[in-house]
């Protein structure tokens, strides 16, 4: 809730955590959000200091360099992420919408390392680099 990201303590809750998800939801709004209140560098300092930090959808993409998903309008829009991991991030890869935006938009990054992933599949990273991509059923 944004009212906890005002909270006194919040430094001290976060830093104290394990481990931090993010579900999904409108990824503009998320980075917008974290970015108005600072939390995108608490986030940062976070994991830092060993925090894990994990997420599905928009809460999987934030963590990347570059985001590109609806905004408010159900339109597509390209966002910078936290840039905690190199590249971006496309959930929901089975949507063919989702698909044909996101492959039209990459093609004007051919350096941009993309990650795709159908809703049955996630990514594990250790340190910045990919160590598995997992399919669950």
């Amino acid at each position: 809730m944004l009212k906890d990201m005002l909270d006194n303590n919040i430094r001290e809750k976060v830093l104290a955590q394990h481990i931090i998800y993010v579900g999904g939801g409108n990824t503009g709004y998320l980075l917008e959000k974290w970015r108005e209140y600072g939390f995108h560098e608490l986030l940062k300092e976070a994991y830092q200091k060993g925090v894990l930090l994990a997420g599905i959808s928009a809460g999987a993409m934030c963590w990347f360099e570059k985001c590109y998903s609806e905004n408010t309008e159900n339109d597509f829009e390209e966002w910078n992420g936290l840039g905690l991991l190199s590249g971006t991030y496309c959930p929901h890869y089975n949507d063919q919408e989702r698909r044909w935006a996101f492959d039209c938009w990459i093609e004007n990054h051919p350096t941009l390392q993309a990650y795709t992933l159908i809703d049955t599949e996630t990514l594990h990273f250790r340190n910045e680099k990919l160590v598995a991509k997992i399919q669950t059923y």
